[in-house]
């Protein structure tokens, strides 16, 4: 429980600080008086007092159940995070309305006016009230809570979640990897890295490497750094440990300062061969600090490092950096089996549950042997009580002893992470176990609990990209790769997501939540958003992505913070997509930076000029008039990476309005940023793609209708990494000349029902890794099992067919 109450502080402390800081801009634009400084100050108190608690709060243990007091005080700490965010909004919300006052009816301004002062005066009452509590709470940290010791900070202490011998499985491959690297007579000297996450066991494999292969050099040791760990301390470890029994250590070793302990250690070293473990490392620094002892003596030394952090790793080169990955299932099974039976058979009985179990601990050996051994305890093995084990496993994870490994490896993870994604990674344990998250969703809903603050010139998307790749490399998220898309998971809030919800109308009430930052009306029913949406002045993101709304109501031009915008695949009462008209002056909300879904017209091609900080745009039923305007607009995205134009014909046909879009001067040398490119209903002629290929650098194509032929000539698409052809069916001819499209990844050939050959030339392309035939004709598919034309195709890992 107490973890549980931790990781629900943090969040709350992190957003009610996120709050106190927006009051603070917010103060600054707002009518100063005697009554606003006093809030100001108190809140400035209250701010100063819970970044204390905070920083406080970050050293506990939460490892160490069973301390009634220990967990009355935090709920103590969420209580009051909560209660002081609840007040902050109320205050933002007071001044935004102060600020919006303009010169007319005098009655209902002095009306207002009063109803202020004593909504100010209130505040004030309930500010005294929160400076008094969370002043006690400080106090009474000192009387109820001991700083904890540090857990897990020495070499001992890494021994207790090491596996034994028997409980090795599915590491002859890695081990092999490893044995290799360490004889390997091609570098004097290397770096090796063994890094995944917590629990996978990489001190396990290396132990028993090194087990195997320290006689085979002239002096070895091994030593835990850990997060806390003193230079001076590790130094005199490994002198100790290398001098071994055949030299004697300086008998003043213990008084020597670091500089005299690192020459030592070079002296030491200069004329062996050696190897060094360094077990468990958090931060480069600790390497960068014992470097210039470990010297590069042209004699095949040998360092490992294990890690959970691949900024750690990536001190090793490339092709000695060893990732650990989860056990396959098969694998899985057999390393509980082992662990739990015998005869390393299952009994039937309790087949379904064991297995449900080793599911719960996603391929890590820690969590399987952990769960083992929590289950043997057990004394008889019935599938009864293995069931009322696994509804209350979450439990037994925070509070029993057998599991005390487990606990202690996610703790250190979650422990070295800064406070900042602390809350990022709290919050995704609010999602179902197993729940896939995609990237742009969870930045967005980051930005709008407040997570994510800027830093310099980089957005707050830029910032969110950031801390997200930083949790995948830290080995706190993982990345699951689904239909070439990726997707993470894990190893009160200003946001509503109404994702897939069956009503059809939402409550008026939804527009009183003044502080809504994100608004999800996602593949739900809802027909028709309120009229006094601008009311929602602080909404972020609005995503009515297949949704049935059926227009956009002009109170969105009034959303100031709007970041996201995005109606794609709308449907009309028939299940048809439809493309809703954008209102009058969207184009004014300068922070937009997400526009998909909406339909052209003359107004809003002009005004999307205004729209500098776009990243991604996608627009329906563009025609012939809407080009020339729609060019000038383009020009001014320079940081637009995403580009979706739907064309639909009018006097001219579709072949003739790609054209004429592709060479309206002006906006192709300027999308520097440009990644991906969609027309469709339209088609980029064949004479004007090396024009193309020559100012951009696509990832994602999408070519829509055309000739008979389709052909990519040499030097064409130099960055292109995936491309997709569908749903041209008069094509019957695909050609790929050596040389076109280099670092091609993808190919996606969909819909082609004329085409019986494979694409000639398809083995110049070398790079690529995927390839997707789909609703493929009968004798194309035949042509795929031929073995003249799989030899062409042997380079591709995989290959699809429907």
């Amino acid at each position: 429980m107490e973890a549980t109450a931790v990781a629900v502080s943090t969040a709350s402390l992190a957003v009610a600080l996120t709050q106190l800081a927006l009051q603070g801009e917010q103060f600054k634009q707002a009518k100063q008086g005697p009554v606003l400084q006093d809030i100001e100050n108190r809140l400035s108190s209250i701010k100063n007092e819970l970044l204390a608690i905070q920083c406080f709060r970050d050293q506990l243990d939460m490892t160490k159940g069973d301390n009634p007091l220990l967990e009355a005080w935090i709920a103590q700490v969420s209580k009051l995070a909560y209660g002081t965010q609840d007040l902050v909004d109320e205050y933002i919300h007071i001044l935004s309305q102060q600020q919006g006052y303009k010169f007319g009816d005098i009655t209902r301004l002095l009306i207002d006016k009063c109803r202020t002062s004593i909504a100010l005066t209130g505040i004030v009452t309930q500010l005294k009230n929160i400076e008094e509590e969370v002043t006690k709470l400080s106090n009474r940290k000192d009387q109820w809570v001991q700083m904890p010791r540090q857990v897990i900070n020495n070499t001992s202490d890494r021994a207790c979640h090491i596996l034994d011998e028997k409980e090795l499985v599915g590491i002859e491959n890695d081990r092999e990897i490893l044995v290799r690297l360490l004889q390997s007579e091609e570098c004097a000297f290397s770096i090796v890295s063994v890094w995944g996450m917590g629990g996978l066991g990489k001190t396990t494999l290396v132990t028993n490497v090194y087990k195997r292969e320290s006689q085979n050099f002239g002096c070895h040791a091994w030593v835990s750094i850990s997060q806390s760990y003193k230079i001076d301390d590790i130094l005199r470890i490994l002198i100790k440990k290398l001098y071994g029994e055949g030299d004697r250590v300086p008998d003043d070793i213990q008084s020597m300062d670091a500089i005299k302990l690192k020459e030592i250690l070079r002296i030491f070293l200069e004329h062996k061969r050696y190897l060094i473990i360094l077990d468990d490392v958090w931060n480069p620094k600790a390497f960068h600090d014992l470097c210039d002892c470990l010297v590069d003596n042209d004699k095949r030394s040998r360092i490992i490092i294990t890690t959970r952090i691949d900024g750690v790793a990536s001190l090793a080169h490339d092709r000695c950096k060893l990732q650990l990955k989860p056990l396959g299932d098969e694998e899985a099974w057999d390393l509980f089996c082992k662990r739990m039976f015998r005869d390393h058979v299952c009994p039937s009985e309790i087949d379904k549950c064991a297995k449900e179990f080793v599911t719960k601990c996603q391929g890590l050996p820690l969590a399987i042997v952990s769960v083992g051994r929590l289950l043997s305890s057990l004394g008889q093995q019935t599938e009864s009580k293995w069931s009322r084990v696994y509804h209350r496993f979450n439990w037994e994870l925070e509070q029993n002893s057998s599991l005390e490994d487990l606990r202690n490896v996610l703790y250190l993870s979650y422990k070295d992470l800064p406070t900042y994604l602390k809350s990022c990674f709290l919050y995704c344990s609010m999602f179902p176990e197993d729940y896939l998250l995609s990237k742009k969703r969870l930045i967005r809903l980051w930005i709008a609990e407040g997570f994510v603050l800027e830093r310099g010139s980089n957005t707050l998307e830029e910032v969110a990209e950031d801390h997200l790749n930083e949790l995948i490399k830290r080995s706190m998220l993982q990345v699951v790769e689904m239909n070439n898309k990726r997707r993470f998971r894990m190893h009160h809030l200003m946001l509503l997501d109404l994702d897939g919800a069956a009503l059809k109308t939402l409550p008026d009430v939804i527009v009183d939540l003044f502080n809504l930052r994100y608004l999800s009306l996602r593949n739900s029913k809802v027909e028709s958003l309120p009229k006094s949406i601008e009311k929602l002045s602080n909404l972020e993101t609005l995503d009515l992505y297949g949704s049935m709304i059926k227009e956009l109501p002009h109170g969105i031009v009034k959303l100031e913070k709007l970041r996201y915008l995005n109606v794609m695949e709308v449907k009309d009462g028939s299940g048809t997509s439809t493309p809703l008209e954008a209102p009058k002056g969207l184009w004014n909300i300068k922070v937009l930076q997400t526009l998909k879904g909406v339909k052209a017209s003359r107004d809003l091609v002009k005004g999307l000029k205004n729209l500098t900080q776009l990243r991604s745009l996608a627009i329906f039923e563009l025609k012939d008039y809407h080009f020339m305007h729609l060019s000038a607009s383009l020009s001014q995205m320079r940081l637009l990476s995403r580009l979706v134009l739907f064309i639909n014909g009018n006097k001219y046909d579709n072949l003739t309005l790609g054209r004429e879009l592709l060479f309206c001067d002006g906006w192709l040398p300027n999308l520097h940023s440009l990644r991906e490119l969609q027309l469709k209903g339209g088609n980029i002629p064949k004479e004007d793609s090396s024009r193309l290929s020559e100012k951009m650098k696509y990832i994602f194509l999408d070519l829509y209708q055309g000739d008979q032929q389709l052909v990519f000539r040499d030097g064409w698409f130099p960055n292109l990494q995936s491309l997709i052809i569908e749903n041209i069916g008069c094509v019957n001819q695909v050609k790929m000349e050596k040389g076109t499209m280099v670092r091609l990844h993808t190919l996606v050939l969909k819909g082609l029902g004329e085409l019986k050959e494979v694409p000639q030339g398809i083995e110049f392309l070398t790079s690529l890794q995927f390839l997707n035939f789909s609703e493929s004709h009968s004798q194309l598919k035949a042509r795929l099992q031929e073995s003249e034309v799989r030899g062409k195709l042997q380079h591709i890992a995989n290959i699809y067919i429907d």
